[in-house]
């Protein structure tokens, strides 16, 4: 990294929350021992909603106190709901920094993230640094309860290209720090993708630049008491098979095993059962061909899931 202090570019995308909900990720970012050059605030709302009017009444009136952090906010909106990644997508064009961080509006950054993400941007092949996370659920400001996010508790400190194609060990974008010549080299978040659209990017990413993890607990996802926690399991399933698709080619007999697994238990759970059959008899073929020809891979993803589920089990044992 230059002697210089670099420039990071923080974006918020919002969609669908008040300003009380959305505030506390806001002055997280705002809150950084390295803190970031500009914030962007992107509304998804559309144009002459109440939330989007109240958004920007709110974004306006930080800019002063943004200011006197160091950071500049700029608040930008969209003239109608165009999505997560058009949104992000739009963050990155209108951005200005070396170094591009993204923060969902749900979500929170421990103080030091950037600080600490931001050392390991000194090997220029490094593209993006990640970290670890925790889900909290909350009861007005009051932490009901505290679990690590995704991957956390059996941590890769590097992320490959073999990795990735496997499964998602970074998770979601609040997690991430990216170099802005990564957008220039490997594209942006797929608009088209129906879901795991970062997911998707990661594995782009991964193909050219190596992925850092910082093995600390860095962000938070927060779910608020009351909010329903469903998902679109049909655009789940579209978008693994769109992976599939895309680095099918790529992919051995394990990672196909892995993502035909991951398909038919969504199947399964939308009752889709003759669709789930079919990923499931896949499932089945990749399973002897892994056996049989890519065995070392398979017994070592399989100890990394023996692992991970032993973590998760001492991690309750221990709460209790």
């Amino acid at each position: 990294m230059d002697t210089e202090k670099p420039l990071v570019s923080a974006v918020i995308t919002t969609h669908g929350r008040r300003k009380y909900r959305i505030l506390p990720g806001i002055l997280s970012v705002l809150s950084q021992t390295f803190p970031p050059a500009e914030l962007l605030i992107i509304d998804d709302n559309g144009e002459g909603s109440l939330i989007q009017r109240e958004t920007e009444l709110f974004a306006d009136g930080l800019k002063a106190y943004a200011k006197s952090k160091g950071t500049e906010l700029r608040y930008l909106k969209n003239k109608k709901n165009m999505g997560a990644q058009y949104s992000r997508n739009l963050g990155i064009r209108e951005s200005r920094g070396e170094y591009i961080a993204f923060l969902d509006d749900d979500d929170r950054w421990s103080k030091d993230k950037l600080r600490l993400q931001m050392k390991l941007f000194n090997d220029k092949n490094v593209g993006l640094v990640y970290s670890k996370g925790r889900e909290l659920r909350l009861r007005g400001e009051e932490i009901i309860s505290a679990k690590p996010y995704n991957m956390a508790l059996c941590f890769n400190e590097k992320a490959n290209f073999k990795d990735l194609l496997y499964g998602d060990y970074i998770g979601s974008t609040s997690q991430a720090v990216i170099r802005r010549e990564v957008f220039e080299t490997c594209g942006m978040f797929d608009e088209g993708q129906p879901a795991r659209q970062d997911y998707e990017m990661w594995i782009r990413i991964s193909r050219k630049y190596s992925c850092r993890g910082v093995p600390e607990y860095l962000f938070d996802h927060c779910i608020h008491e009351g909010e329903q926690l469903g998902k679109d399991r049909g655009k789940v399933t579209a978008g693994l098979c769109r992976i599939f698709e895309i680095y099918g080619d790529d992919m051995g007999p394990t990672a196909k095993l892995h993502i035909s697994m991951m398909t038919a238990k969504e199947l399964f759970l939308m009752g889709k059962f003759g669709q789930m059959m079919k990923w499931g008899i896949s499932s089945a073929s990749f399973f002897i061909i892994a056996l049989l020809w890519d065995r070392k891979e398979l017994f070592y993803r399989i100890i990394w899931h023996l692992k991970r589920k032993s973590k998760e089990r001492e991690f309750v044992r221990r709460k209790k």
